[in-house]
Protein backbone atom coordinates (compact mmCIF):
# COMPACT_ATOMS: atom_id res chain seq x y z
CA UNK A 1 0.00 0.00 0.00
CA UNK A 2 2.56 2.29 0.88
CA UNK A 3 4.32 1.83 -2.78
CA UNK A 4 1.25 2.09 -4.67
CA UNK A 5 0.40 5.59 -2.45
CA UNK A 6 4.38 6.43 -3.24
CA UNK A 7 3.83 5.64 -6.98
CA UNK A 8 0.52 8.03 -6.72
CA UNK A 9 2.40 10.53 -5.49
CA UNK A 10 5.75 10.87 -7.85
CA UNK A 11 2.92 10.53 -10.76
CA UNK A 12 1.44 13.88 -9.05
CA UNK A 13 4.56 15.50 -9.18
CA UNK A 14 6.02 14.23 -12.44
CA UNK A 15 2.62 15.94 -13.77
CA UNK A 16 3.52 18.95 -12.03
CA UNK A 17 6.63 19.33 -13.68
CA UNK A 18 5.20 18.66 -16.86
CA UNK A 19 2.85 21.23 -16.69
CA UNK A 20 5.59 24.21 -15.93
CA UNK A 21 7.31 23.22 -19.34
CA UNK A 22 5.98 26.15 -21.44
CA UNK A 23 4.12 24.58 -24.58
CA UNK A 24 5.65 27.56 -26.61
CA UNK A 25 9.14 26.27 -25.67
CA UNK A 26 8.99 22.38 -25.87
CA UNK A 27 5.75 21.00 -27.30
CA UNK A 28 3.74 17.89 -26.51
CA UNK A 29 5.71 15.47 -29.61
CA UNK A 30 8.97 16.59 -28.36
CA UNK A 31 8.81 16.07 -24.78
CA UNK A 32 7.57 12.55 -26.12
CA UNK A 33 11.03 12.43 -28.21
CA UNK A 34 12.82 12.77 -24.77
CA UNK A 35 10.77 10.94 -22.58
CA UNK A 36 10.14 7.62 -24.04
CA UNK A 37 14.24 7.20 -25.00
CA UNK A 38 15.59 7.81 -22.16
CA UNK A 39 12.72 5.68 -19.64
CA UNK A 40 13.76 3.30 -22.37
CA UNK A 41 17.84 3.21 -21.24
CA UNK A 42 16.81 4.00 -17.18
CA UNK A 43 14.97 -0.06 -17.97
CA UNK A 44 17.70 -1.55 -19.82
CA UNK A 45 20.00 -0.72 -16.66
CA UNK A 46 17.67 -1.55 -14.35
CA UNK A 47 17.26 -5.40 -16.32
CA UNK A 48 20.91 -5.26 -16.51
CA UNK A 49 20.81 -5.08 -12.70
CA UNK A 50 18.29 -7.81 -12.36
CA UNK A 51 19.60 -10.45 -14.77
CA UNK A 52 22.76 -9.68 -15.59
CA UNK A 53 21.81 -9.01 -19.02
CA UNK A 54 20.31 -5.82 -20.74
CA UNK A 55 18.03 -7.50 -22.57
CA UNK A 56 15.99 -11.34 -21.97
CA UNK A 57 14.28 -12.42 -24.76
CA UNK A 58 11.03 -13.94 -24.08
CA UNK A 59 8.69 -13.07 -26.38
CA UNK A 60 6.86 -14.47 -29.45
CA UNK A 61 6.38 -12.43 -32.92
CA UNK A 62 2.97 -12.20 -32.14
CA UNK A 63 3.06 -10.97 -28.62
CA UNK A 64 5.67 -8.37 -30.53
CA UNK A 65 3.23 -7.38 -32.14
CA UNK A 66 0.80 -6.47 -29.61
CA UNK A 67 3.00 -4.95 -27.56
CA UNK A 68 4.79 -2.54 -30.18
CA UNK A 69 0.96 -1.33 -31.22
CA UNK A 70 0.20 -1.27 -27.92
CA UNK A 71 2.83 1.44 -27.41
CA UNK A 72 2.37 3.41 -30.43
CA UNK A 73 -1.09 3.88 -29.35
CA UNK A 74 -0.96 4.30 -25.13
CA UNK A 75 2.63 5.36 -24.79
CA UNK A 76 2.82 7.76 -28.33
CA UNK A 77 -0.19 9.23 -28.99
CA UNK A 78 -1.66 8.56 -25.64
CA UNK A 79 0.91 10.60 -23.61
CA UNK A 80 0.81 13.29 -26.77
CA UNK A 81 -2.73 13.90 -25.92
CA UNK A 82 -2.34 13.97 -22.49
CA UNK A 83 0.39 16.49 -22.60
CA UNK A 84 -1.73 18.79 -25.23
CA UNK A 85 -4.61 18.31 -22.40
CA UNK A 86 -1.92 19.97 -19.79
CA UNK A 87 -0.91 22.89 -22.15
CA UNK A 88 -5.27 23.42 -22.65
CA UNK A 89 -6.70 22.74 -19.22
CA UNK A 90 -3.76 22.18 -16.72
CA UNK A 91 -2.51 18.54 -15.30
CA UNK A 92 -4.90 18.76 -12.85
CA UNK A 93 -8.17 18.06 -15.38
CA UNK A 94 -5.60 16.61 -17.47
CA UNK A 95 -5.09 13.62 -14.97
CA UNK A 96 -8.07 13.50 -13.82
CA UNK A 97 -9.60 12.19 -17.52
CA UNK A 98 -7.05 10.09 -17.48
CA UNK A 99 -9.13 7.87 -14.64
CA UNK A 100 -11.41 6.79 -17.62
CA UNK A 101 -8.80 4.68 -19.16
CA UNK A 102 -9.99 1.17 -17.52
CA UNK A 103 -13.79 1.87 -18.91
CA UNK A 104 -11.78 2.07 -22.55
CA UNK A 105 -10.15 -1.18 -21.50
CA UNK A 106 -13.67 -2.83 -19.97
CA UNK A 107 -15.69 -2.00 -23.70
CA UNK A 108 -12.54 -3.53 -25.34
CA UNK A 109 -13.15 -6.60 -23.38
CA UNK A 110 -16.48 -6.78 -23.41
CA UNK A 111 -16.87 -6.05 -27.32
CA UNK A 112 -13.71 -8.52 -28.31
CA UNK A 113 -13.36 -10.76 -25.70
CA UNK A 114 -16.73 -11.34 -24.76
CA UNK A 115 -16.45 -10.29 -20.91
CA UNK A 116 -19.46 -8.86 -19.62
CA UNK A 117 -19.11 -6.59 -16.72
CA UNK A 118 -20.28 -7.18 -13.24
CA UNK A 119 -23.59 -5.07 -12.16
CA UNK A 120 -21.43 -3.30 -9.42
CA UNK A 121 -18.78 -2.58 -12.10
CA UNK A 122 -20.60 -0.95 -14.13
CA UNK A 123 -22.00 1.08 -11.27
CA UNK A 124 -18.25 1.67 -10.69
CA UNK A 125 -18.11 3.24 -14.72
CA UNK A 126 -20.75 4.78 -13.99
CA UNK A 127 -20.24 6.58 -10.76
CA UNK A 128 -16.36 7.53 -12.53
CA UNK A 129 -18.00 9.21 -15.33
CA UNK A 130 -20.61 11.06 -13.37
CA UNK A 131 -17.99 12.13 -11.34
CA UNK A 132 -15.82 13.40 -14.17
CA UNK A 133 -18.49 14.68 -16.16
CA UNK A 134 -19.45 16.85 -12.75
CA UNK A 135 -16.06 18.07 -12.45
CA UNK A 136 -15.31 19.71 -15.94
CA UNK A 137 -18.93 20.69 -16.61
CA UNK A 138 -17.56 23.35 -13.81
CA UNK A 139 -15.32 25.56 -16.41
CA UNK A 140 -14.93 28.81 -14.44
CA UNK A 141 -12.84 26.72 -11.83
CA UNK A 142 -10.22 25.87 -14.25
CA UNK A 143 -7.58 28.52 -13.82
CA UNK A 144 -6.56 32.45 -14.21
CA UNK A 145 -4.02 31.14 -16.31
CA UNK A 146 -4.09 32.93 -19.63
CA UNK A 147 -1.87 30.02 -20.85
CA UNK A 148 -4.64 27.49 -21.02
CA UNK A 149 -6.64 28.84 -24.01
CA UNK A 150 -9.06 25.70 -25.42
CA UNK A 151 -11.07 24.01 -22.73
CA UNK A 152 -13.04 22.29 -25.37
CA UNK A 153 -10.04 21.29 -26.85
CA UNK A 154 -8.00 20.69 -24.08
CA UNK A 155 -10.78 18.22 -22.82
CA UNK A 156 -10.81 16.56 -26.03
CA UNK A 157 -7.82 15.42 -25.87
CA UNK A 158 -7.76 14.33 -21.96
CA UNK A 159 -10.35 11.62 -22.90
CA UNK A 160 -8.17 10.82 -26.59
CA UNK A 161 -5.33 10.16 -24.01
CA UNK A 162 -7.44 7.92 -21.83
CA UNK A 163 -8.69 6.07 -24.74
CA UNK A 164 -4.58 5.83 -25.96
CA UNK A 165 -3.95 3.83 -21.84
CA UNK A 166 -6.74 2.14 -22.18
CA UNK A 167 -6.54 0.77 -25.61
CA UNK A 168 -2.53 0.39 -24.82
CA UNK A 169 -3.71 -1.79 -22.08
CA UNK A 170 -6.47 -3.82 -23.70
CA UNK A 171 -3.37 -4.56 -26.32
CA UNK A 172 -1.05 -5.21 -23.95
CA UNK A 173 -3.16 -8.08 -22.24
CA UNK A 174 -3.59 -10.00 -25.08
CA UNK A 175 0.04 -10.03 -25.42
CA UNK A 176 0.76 -11.49 -22.00
CA UNK A 177 -2.35 -13.98 -22.98
CA UNK A 178 0.26 -15.53 -26.10
CA UNK A 179 3.13 -16.74 -23.40
CA UNK A 180 4.81 -16.11 -20.16
CA UNK A 181 5.90 -12.99 -20.64
CA UNK A 182 8.37 -10.75 -18.29
CA UNK A 183 6.21 -7.23 -17.50
CA UNK A 184 10.08 -5.67 -17.71
CA UNK A 185 10.67 -7.01 -21.24
CA UNK A 186 6.69 -6.14 -22.15
CA UNK A 187 7.72 -2.75 -21.14
CA UNK A 188 10.73 -2.25 -23.09
CA UNK A 189 9.13 -3.55 -26.05
CA UNK A 190 5.97 -0.73 -25.23
CA UNK A 191 8.90 1.89 -25.19
CA UNK A 192 10.04 0.70 -28.73
CA UNK A 193 6.62 0.91 -29.75
CA UNK A 194 5.85 4.40 -28.47
CA UNK A 195 9.53 5.93 -30.06
CA UNK A 196 9.32 4.49 -33.42
CA UNK A 197 5.87 5.78 -33.63
CA UNK A 198 6.91 9.17 -31.99
CA UNK A 199 9.67 9.21 -34.84
CA UNK A 200 6.80 8.93 -37.26
CA UNK A 201 5.25 11.83 -36.09
CA UNK A 202 8.30 14.13 -35.74
CA UNK A 203 9.04 13.34 -39.16
CA UNK A 204 5.46 14.28 -40.20
CA UNK A 205 5.75 17.65 -38.72
CA UNK A 206 9.54 17.50 -40.04
CA UNK A 207 10.55 18.07 -36.14
CA UNK A 208 13.00 14.97 -35.79
CA UNK A 209 15.93 16.96 -35.91
CA UNK A 210 14.94 20.11 -34.67
CA UNK A 211 13.38 18.45 -31.61
CA UNK A 212 16.64 17.63 -30.44
CA UNK A 213 18.19 21.40 -31.60
CA UNK A 214 15.10 22.59 -28.65
CA UNK A 215 16.05 20.36 -25.99
CA UNK A 216 19.59 21.13 -26.12
CA UNK A 217 18.18 24.68 -26.27
CA UNK A 218 16.10 24.73 -23.62
CA UNK A 219 17.94 23.13 -20.57
CA UNK A 220 15.37 24.19 -17.78
CA UNK A 221 13.21 21.79 -20.27
CA UNK A 222 15.35 19.11 -20.36
CA UNK A 223 15.79 18.27 -16.58
CA UNK A 224 12.68 18.85 -15.68
CA UNK A 225 11.52 16.37 -18.16
CA UNK A 226 14.66 13.68 -16.50
CA UNK A 227 13.32 14.65 -13.58
CA UNK A 228 9.99 13.28 -14.50
CA UNK A 229 11.26 10.19 -16.32
CA UNK A 230 13.21 9.19 -13.35
CA UNK A 231 10.45 9.32 -10.67
CA UNK A 232 7.68 9.19 -12.90
CA UNK A 233 7.91 6.24 -15.56
CA UNK A 234 10.83 4.71 -13.79
CA UNK A 235 10.62 4.53 -10.39
CA UNK A 236 6.69 5.02 -10.34
CA UNK A 237 6.09 2.17 -12.92
CA UNK A 238 8.83 -0.12 -10.56
CA UNK A 239 6.42 1.50 -7.06
CA UNK A 240 3.26 -0.08 -8.79
CA UNK A 241 4.64 -3.15 -10.04
CA UNK A 242 5.15 -3.71 -6.25
CA UNK A 243 1.93 -2.57 -5.10
CA UNK A 244 0.15 -4.71 -7.81
CA UNK A 245 2.05 -7.39 -6.55
CA UNK A 246 2.18 -7.46 -2.48
CA UNK A 247 -1.26 -6.14 -1.86
CA UNK A 248 -5.05 -6.76 -3.03
CA UNK A 249 -5.19 -5.68 -6.92
CA UNK A 250 -8.43 -3.63 -6.46
CA UNK A 251 -6.55 -1.88 -3.47
CA UNK A 252 -3.99 -1.20 -5.49
CA UNK A 253 -5.46 0.03 -8.72
CA UNK A 254 -7.51 2.64 -6.01
CA UNK A 255 -4.45 4.02 -5.10
CA UNK A 256 -2.49 4.62 -7.83
CA UNK A 257 -5.82 6.26 -9.05
CA UNK A 258 -5.26 9.23 -6.61
CA UNK A 259 -3.38 11.57 -8.85
CA UNK A 260 -6.21 13.92 -9.25
CA UNK A 261 -6.70 14.00 -5.70
CA UNK A 262 -3.02 14.92 -4.77
CA UNK A 263 -3.26 17.27 -8.05
CA UNK A 264 -6.27 19.41 -6.38
CA UNK A 265 -3.71 21.31 -3.97
CA UNK A 266 -1.21 21.12 -6.67
CA UNK A 267 -3.33 23.20 -9.01
CA UNK A 268 -3.96 25.60 -6.30
CA UNK A 269 -0.71 26.50 -4.86
CA UNK A 270 1.17 26.04 -8.30
CA UNK A 271 -1.23 26.88 -11.28
CA UNK A 272 -3.20 29.47 -9.41
CA UNK A 273 -6.36 27.29 -10.02
CA UNK A 274 -9.78 28.75 -8.74
CA UNK A 275 -11.37 25.26 -7.49
CA UNK A 276 -14.84 25.13 -6.49
CA UNK A 277 -15.72 22.44 -3.69
CA UNK A 278 -17.93 20.96 -7.20
CA UNK A 279 -14.40 20.34 -8.50
CA UNK A 280 -12.90 18.58 -5.36
CA UNK A 281 -15.98 16.70 -4.09
CA UNK A 282 -16.80 15.53 -8.30
CA UNK A 283 -13.11 14.23 -8.40
CA UNK A 284 -13.99 12.49 -5.01
CA UNK A 285 -16.96 10.76 -6.57
CA UNK A 286 -14.89 9.75 -9.68
CA UNK A 287 -11.93 8.48 -7.92
CA UNK A 288 -14.53 6.23 -5.65
CA UNK A 289 -16.04 4.62 -8.87
CA UNK A 290 -12.49 3.74 -10.10
CA UNK A 291 -12.65 2.10 -6.10
CA UNK A 292 -15.66 0.42 -6.63
CA UNK A 293 -15.00 -0.80 -10.11
CA UNK A 294 -11.69 -2.33 -9.47
CA UNK A 295 -12.93 -4.22 -5.91
CA UNK A 296 -15.84 -5.34 -7.27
Amino acid sequence: MIAGLSAAILWSIGSMLVGLIHEKDVNSRVMQAFRLPVTFVFLLLSNWFITGMPWTVDITPTAWGWLLTSGAVGLALGDIFLFGSYRYIGPRLGMLLMVCAPLFSALLAWVFLGEVSTTTQILGMGVTLGGVAWVISDRNSVTSRPEYTNYKLGVLFGFLAAAGQGIGAFMTRLAFETGDISALNATLVRIIGGIVATAIILLFYRELVSSYKVLYRERRASFLLLITVFFGPFIGVWLSSVAFKTTHLGVASTLLALPPVFMIPIGYYVFNENISWQSIVGTLIAIGGVAILFLA
